[in-house]
């Protein structure tokens, strides 16, 4: 799975942590996914918090 992959799975930016690992397990097909998908959330939320 590429960024741009793990970007787009899911609309990531204010979801809660939760959330997104409740996802994240339920559609990673292995471990390197999860860490994909766990990063595009981080990214997106640290995005999301340095515009506020």
């Amino acid at each position: 799975m590429t960024q741009q992959e793990a970007d787009k799975a899911q609309d990531w930016a204010g979801m809660d942590g939760a959330t997104a690992w409740h996802l994240i397990d339920r559609h990673a097909d292995n471990w390197g996914e999860v860490g994909a998908m766990m990063e595009a959330w981080l990214r997106a939320n640290a995005d999301r918090e340095a515009k506020e």
